[in-house]
This record gives structure tokens, C-alpha cells and sequence, in this order.
């Protein structure tokens, strides 16, 4: 039998409010009558020590309330061994706190898991990393890091051919800074004999699946044709426009050779003769496998430059395939650059601003 004058009379009584209130929140009564019901009962009868245990008798014994004190059962007042103890008052508090702990942990954890699969499909819709990317491979003149102001890839698994729409042109995959504002100006578009083709095979070539090609293998003369790819720039006043090129294209004949000898690369300006274009970067053929059927391609890669930089600039394909020839484009990626003079013309005012302040300041120091 625990009395006022035992050992938990000698707590601070601060100490046994405080304990006191922890119990009326966490529904003591509840608790006592009902202890394989309540989950929390379970982990705070696992510790040990009996000074916190004859503690908490005491208090329940000063309840106020004549309420709760008939709601109490009486051999939790008469008897402290019918009482669960704790190792101590912080442990007692930590434990009355947990299921609220529990329930914050899994909270977090549905946001963290939540913000991790946002993240994974944001990633999935990224365009895919060039193999050569231009920073490296030509700079300068390139600048700019990724993923670039205009970054649009097409694998083909549809037909390209659209456009202009909200959504961009079918099947692009767009990663660029400026894009979500300019793609719904994109456009593409086939002439001649270009096709988009859901698959090419021979006895001779393994197979390619999803491409634009023109395919002459069984013509006796030559077949011509453009793939065209529109895209919408931002208006301003930059004095240069950077545009790299890398695709991945096949020529099917004898053997597997690259496909520069059938397709040449040339930007356009659409209704701007003056506009200069200068070819400034043409890589070696490589030749590597097709990410969608492994069979092998050629990835080729191109750096132009467009002065000045125009509204929209059309990036051209121009098939030239002789008789018992296949050329194909395997996949493509378009990456832009140019300055942006309303951007740097901020940046210079808001720097001078902070001079002009910092000046200011000292001055009234000094």
C-alpha cells in the first residue's frame, strides 16, 4: 500500500501535475478498463522501474474530479502492484506521446513517398541525356548547361507528324526551361517520300522498329524527301542563336553504313532571308545500337549558328536515298541556347542596386 508519505510524495509537484495532465489527455480511465484494447497500453507496461509506478498511484489517488475518482477502479488506488511503471517521468511523457509520434512518422513518410514518386516520374519525363552534349563538345560557342532553354527529344514511337498543338508535337518528350511556354508552336512535317515506318527488316539487316526513312530497296531510282522540325523561339533581340543536333540513322544497303551520304542537316529561318546560318560543329559518325532494338545505327552530331536569333527556326532533314538503298532516322534531340538581354539586363540592375546600397550604407557609417 503506497501512502502520501511514501517515496512518490517526494516528486516535485510540478512534476506530478505535469504527469497527471499526460494521463488525463491520453484517457486513463480508457486505459485501465479497457488495457489489451489500447495499443499504447502495451509498449508503456514494458518498462520496469517501481518508483514512477508508486508515483502515479499517488497522483491518481489526489484526482480532483469526483468523477474520475468513481471511473478510477479501486484496486489501481489500493493496490500500486495493479499499476504499470515507467523508468522515468521523460520516458513516461515519451511514451504517452507516441502514438501521436507514430502517426507524424507515417504522415511524413506518405509525403516523402509521395515526393519521391513526383520525382520519378518528373525524371522518366525527361528528355534523354545527350552522349555528346554540347558544353563540352562545342564550347564555346555553347554556354549553357542543361537541361538548356529548348531540349525536345523524339524516339518516334508515333508519328511525328503534327502540330502546332497544346501539347507539342506527338510523341516529344520536352525537358527545356522555355519549352512548356513555346512547344504548343512546334510543329512537324514530312515531304516526298519521307515515312514514319512502325518497323523495317530484311533477311539481310536485323530489325528497326519506329522510324522516319525513306525506304528505295525495291525502286530503281533515286527517292527524295524532307523531315521537317519547326521550332518557336522567345522575341527578343539576342544577336546569336545556338542549335545542336544529335540523331541516331542507319543506311541499309550491302552493309550498315551511316546515313550522312543520304541526309544532309540544314537549319532554315522561315520568312527571313537575311538570317545567316553557319555550320560550326560536325562530328564523326559513331556507330552505336539502337536504344529501342538494338540493331546498329550511327549517332551523328551538328552545331549550328543562327544570326540573328530568329522567331522560330525549322531544322531540316534532306533525304536524298539512291535505288536499293534505306536510310532512316532512329531517334533525334534538339537542344537551343541564346542570351536572353531582358534577363541580363536585370541581373546588371539589381547588382548595381546592391553596389549603390552597400555604398549608401557606408557612407552613413563613415
Amino acid at each position: 500500500m503506497i501512502h502520501p508519505a511514501g517515496d512518490g510524495a517526494h516528486q516535485p509537484k510540478s512534476l506530478r501535475l505535469c504527469n497527471f495532465t499526460a494521463l488525463r489527455w491520453f484517457n486513463w480511465p480508457f486505459i485501465t478498463h479497457n488495457p489489451k484494447k489500447h495499443p499504447l497500453f502495451q509498449n508503456l507496461i514494458r518498462c520496469t522501474n517501481r518508483a514512477i509506478g508508486d508515483e502515479i498511484a499517488l497522483v491518481l489517488q489526489k484526482v480532483p474530479q469526483a468523477s474520475w475518482r468513481k471511473r478510477l477502479p479501486q484496486a489501481v488506488l489500493r493496490s500500486p502492484e495493479r499499476v504499470p511503471a515507467w523508468t522515468s517521468s521523460q520516458n513516461l511523457l515519451s511514451a504517452m506521446t507516441h502514438e501521436r509520434m507514430v502517426k507524424t512518422m507515417k504522415n511524413l513518410l506518405v509525403i516523402i513517398l509521395a515526393v519521391s514518386l513526383a520525382g520519378a516520374m518528373s525524371a522518366k519525363a525527361q528528355p534523354l541525356a545527350f552522349v555528346n552534349p554540347p558544353g563540352t563538345t562545342w564550347s564555346p560557342p555553347w554556354v549553357s548547361p542543361p537541361p538548356y532553354q529548348r531540349n525536345i527529344y523524339w524516339n518516334f514511337s508515333v508519328n511525328p507528324v503534327g502540330g502546332p498543338t497544346s501539347a507539342g508535337t506527338p510523341g516529344a518528350v520536352y525537358g527545356g526551361t522555355l519549352d512548356p511556354g513555346l512547344m504548343s508552336r512546334d510543329s512537324v512535317a514530312f515531304t516526298g517520300n519521307v515515312r514514319w515506318l512502325s518497323s523495317i527488316t530484311d533477311d539481310e539487316h536485323a530489325g528497326y522498329t519506329n522510324v522516319i526513312a525513306i525506304d528505295n530497296r525495291n525502286g530503281n531510282t533515286t527517292l527524295n524527301g524532307t523531315a521537317e522540325f519547326t521550332l518557336a523561339n522567345t522575341q527578343n533581340a539576342s544577336p546569336q542563336k545556338n542549335i545542336w543536333v544529335e540523331y541516331t540513322g542507319v543506311t541499309l544497303d550491302e552493309k550498315y553504313t551511316d546515313p550522312d551520304q543520304n541526309i544532309s542537316v540544314v537549319p532554315q529561318v522561315p520568312g527571313d532571308p537575311s538570317a545567316s546560318i553557319y555550320e560550326g560543329y560536325i562530328g564523326t559518325p559513331t556507330p552505336t545500337e539502337s536504344q529501342k532494338s538494338g540493331a546498329t545505327v550511327f549517332l551523328l552530331d551538328y552545331g549550328f549558328i543562327v544570326e540573328p536569333n530568329p522567331a522560330s527556326e525549322v531544322v531540316v532533314f534532306n533525304f536524298s536515298v539512291p535505288a536499293g538503298e534505306c536510310t532512316l532516322i532512329d531517334s533525334l534531340q534538339i537542344a537551343t541556347e541564346c542570351p536572353e538581354p531582358s534577363t541580363v539586363a536585370l541581373l546588371g540592375i539589381g547588382t548595381l542596386s546592391l553596389l549603390a546600397y552597400e555604398w549608401r550604407r557606408r557612407k552613413a557609417k563613415a
